[in-house]
């Protein structure tokens, strides 16, 4: 998450838990993730990219990706999260299932690109493109329920 997104009370409580450290942004991901057993987020892409990765990913909310079930636990019970945790070395992700899944993702996918600007200023003029923000307002519209 990029600093300054949440207040700075949220980075204390962070810290203050147990065997919890932050890591400095500029630290790729990918890089963090090769060196995991798995990925524990709450929805963002880090559960994307450890699925890339071929790591397990455990969900406490919900991603366009929680439909993969060969490599995503969805927590239900916060109580049974150290049995999901434990549970992360013996699981594997198959590389036939993934490839199936994330064709199934594409093939599925509305064209555009969503992304707040101000944080991948890099993909700012792509994503304030006129014909993109046209085609997000499309599918946005398509998607309301009627009223």
């Amino acid at each position: 998450m990029l600093c300054g997104v949440r207040g700075l009370a949220f980075y204390r409580r962070v810290l203050a838990l147990p065997r919890v450290r932050l890591v400095d942004q500029e630290v790729p991901s990918r890089d963090i993730i090769a060196q995991a057993e798995g990925v524990v987020t709450v929805g963002g892409t880090a559960g994307w990219e450890a699925l890339m990765a071929g790591k397990p990913v455990v969900l406490f909310g919900h991603a366009f990706y929680e439909e993969f079930v060969d490599g995503v636990s969805t927590v239900e019970d916060p109580d049974a999260l150290a049995a999901l945790l434990r549970s992360l070395r013996e699981r594997t992700i198959s590389g036939t299932a993934l490839h199936a899944f994330v064709a199934a993702v594409m093939e599925a996918a509305p064209e555009g690109l969503l992304s707040e600007p101000r944080a991948l200023p890099s993909l700012a003029p792509i994503v304030m493109d006129p014909a993109n923000l046209q085609r997000l307002a499309t599918i946005i519209m398509d998607r309301l329920p009627a009223r």
